[in-house]
């Protein structure tokens, strides 16, 4: 079964009208989410709920989230000369 082209917005979003039809690129345009993402969210689905709008970092934040950055409660960088290394390299050439 092809997917429609339109389909039925059932959530609440201060920028979409509960009820009208959206395409999957107009969505994608108004809510700053990918159309890929989107496409795959909804593909074979007649509506859009709230779920299908959130961002990835908000559905799951443990996942996506910035964990990678704030889990180290330690330098990794171990000698003098690393750190040094790292200043320099932060500079603007």
């Amino acid at each position: 079964m092809r997917q429609p082209n339109e389909l039925i917005f059932t959530g609440e979003h201060p920028r979409l009208i509960t009820g009208a039809n959206y395409s999957i690129y107009a969505a994608s345009l108004i809510t700053g989410i990918s159309n890929a993402t989107l496409y795959r969210r909804l593909k074979g689905r007649e509506e859009i709920t709230n779920w299908d709008i959130t961002p990835a970092h908000e559905r799951n934040p443990e996942r996506y989230g910035n964990k990678g950055r704030d889990s180290v409660g330690y330098s990794r960088l171990e000698t003098a000369t690393e750190r040094l290394s790292a200043d320099w390299l932060r500079l603007a050439i």
